[in-house]
């Protein structure tokens, strides 16, 4: 038994010189990913911005660098790599005790994102999922979506859906918006290299687009994916 204190620090140090471990799961099956688009409705795009309380959960909102907020706000996880060039996405997933509420957060070239899906519908590297205490069958949004939801309650809170389907409902975003003080100082910590005074902060824009998606088994939410592509691009170098 003596052995373990001297244990711990000596894997703590191995994972933060070499990191997570990684996992290639070389098929699609993550049929709930949006970075790898799986016909999407596509109806109509909202112009005005939303609210990002819809796209923050366990304290993460979505944007530049909120990938890497995962392992330390959840834990160390196996992260999952799926995908080639613009379509390739790294996962990390996480679940309830009982395994009938999972949380992945997505991470690409062509944004980054977070789903909660139930128990039910599995798919490739699903065992990798690690179970957390902050997963729990209460898990919401910071806007208050949650699983198990009807159609009603999620519109109260998003509105009236960009496109539907039966059993599906998606809401898209797409517009150039003010950057706020709080996406400023996620592009200066992405980007420690630029120098912005608060008078160029004031004339920033930024492209912003936004999906999130509803799936419902029996009416009630099964599944939410929210993805956010948030363009940090040169257009921000001084």
């Amino acid at each position: 038994m003596r052995a373990l204190p001297i244990l711990i620090p000596i894997l703590a140090f191995g994972l933060s010189i070499f990191g997570p471990p990684r996992k290639d799961v070389p098929d699609d099956t993550d049929w709930w990913s949006l970075i790898m688009p799986q016909g999407l409705l596509l109806a109509t795009t909202k112009s005005d911005k939303p609210s990002l309380a819809n796209f923050t959960i366990t304290g993460i909102d979505l944007g530049p660098g909120s990938f890497d907020d995962v392992i330390p706000k959840l834990g160390i996880s196996t992260v999952v790599m799926r995908g080639q060039t613009q379509m390739s996405r790294e996962q990390l997933c996480y679940r309830s005790a009982d395994g009938s509420t999972r949380l992945i957060f997505e991470h690409g070239e062509r944004g980054e994102a977070f789903y909660m899906v139930g128990a039910g519908k599995d798919w490739s590297g699903s065992g990798f999922c690690k179970k957390s205490p902050i997963v729990t069958d209460a898990l919401a949004t910071q806007s208050g979506l949650h699983l198990g939801l009807t159609p009603a309650e999620i519109t109260k809170i998003l509105g009236h859906p960009s496109g539907e389907s039966p059993g599906r409902q998606e809401w898209l975003w797409s517009g150039q918006f003010p950057v706020t003080a709080d996406e400023l100082a996620r592009i200066k910590q992405r980007n420690p290299h630029l120098a912005i005074t608060d008078a160029d902060a004031k004339k920033l824009q930024h492209d912003l687009k936004a999906i999130i998606e509803v799936r419902y088994t029996n009416n009630r939410a099964s599944e939410i994916g929210a993805w956010y592509q948030f363009d940090d691009s040169s257009r921000f170098d001084k």
